[in-house]
């Protein structure tokens, strides 16, 4: 197994679909790692669908979505199609197989964690297979595209002027190498969103490395908080004027609580708006049953309204029960569970 540190100009090469979702999301690491994002798209799927008109969330675009299809699940509720896309030919034929119900990757482990943060457990067998159909169905009804971020339009055969819904999450951060390329990046992608779409990104913060499976390291533009909000703020993003209300459970009945954190208090579920910094563990077990951290990476996931109105970010507090370590800062006052 080589450490041989890749560069975005490998991809194509050097990047394997299976290795990938092996060692993110096999069985045993969804139920060991902490899985930032499946916790957090279904919270914002949430809120989308309850505020949001139906006929403004139709189509949601995962750009850079590699061989994974977890931004689809998480909102297929709440719009009609979904497209997919990825930069490596790979990666678009792992989707392309799942759409079509060819791929050996087993999402069920995946869905399960979905569902309980839906406030779903002990998902049938029947269950999980419905959230997988519903799933194929809205990539059918969108599509399977290539995408390059440093292209204008980065999804060239979208086939739509502008989606309701764009999620990016650990992308631009593997496909840049200097700050001047992943401003520009990200400008391209959020040109194929609408006026008063959403926007979702989720950024891996202070490290410069990621373990793509059997051990393949690939490089991480190394990004701060500020780097990405100042990126945010030169791709036209109101960033300054920001809205921070606290947002409680009942505000917006989000289905978190008791039933699915085990000892919690339902009455500290609680939203506030603006950004989530948390720490995704890739760990290992030994021998012996127990488990270390091999790496850990700071993720920062945002969430942003587009247009004239006053942007809008998202940050979220959850009640403490297993919890990963998160940096201390002035946007950030409680601990998040090791879900996601």
């Amino acid at each position: 197994m080589s450490e041989l540190m890749h560069n975005p100009e490998d991809y194509e090469e050097s990047f394997d679909p299976d290795a990938y979702f092996d060692h993110y999301f096999s069985k045993n690491q969804i139920e060991d790692g902490t899985r930032v994002s499946l916790f957090c798209l279904p919270v914002f799927a949430q809120i989308v669908k309850q505020t949001v008109p139906k006929e403004k969330r139709l189509s949601l675009l995962d750009v850079g979505a590699g061989p994974t299809v977890y931004s689809a699940m998480c909102f297929r509720e709440c719009i009609d199609r979904a497209y997919m896309t990825d930069f490596v030919q790979k990666n678009l034929s792992s989707l392309r197989d799942w759409t079509n119900g060819v791929s050996s990757h087993d999402w069920q482990p995946t869905i399960k964690v979905i569902l309980r943060t839906e406030g779903i457990a002990g998902s049938t067998e029947n269950v999980l297979e419905k959230v997988e159909k519903r799933t194929q169905e809205l990539v059918h009804a969108g599509g399977v595209l290539f995408s390059n971020v440093h292209e204008s339009p980065c999804v060239p055969d979208l086939p739509e002027d502008g989606v309701d819904i764009l999620v990016s999450v650990f992308c631009l951060e593997s496909a840049c190498k200097s700050l001047e390329e992943y401003n520009k990046c990200l400008k391209n992608m959020i040109a194929q969103l609408r006026s008063g779409g959403k926007f979702i990104i989720g950024s891996v913060i202070d490290d410069n490395i990621y373990n793509a499976g059997n051990q393949r390291m690939f490089w991480l533009l190394r990004l701060t908080e500020q780097d990405v909000v100042s990126a945010l703020a030169h791709a036209g993003l109101d960033v300054e004027n920001r809205q921070n209300p606290i947002l409680q459970k009942e505000d917006f009945n989000l289905p978190f609580g008791r039933s699915q954190f085990k000892g919690a208090k339902a009455s500290r579920t609680l939203l506030q708006i603006h950004s989530i910094i948390a720490l995704f563990q890739e760990g290992v077990r030994s021998r012996g049953g127990g488990r270390h951290v091999r790496h850990a990476y700071q993720v920062l996931i945002l969430y942003f309204v587009i247009g004239s109105q006053p942007e809008v970010t998202l940050r979220m507090q959850f009640p403490a029960l297993e919890t990963a370590r998160i940096r201390r800062s002035s946007t950030v006052t409680r601990r998040v569970p090791r879900l996601c």
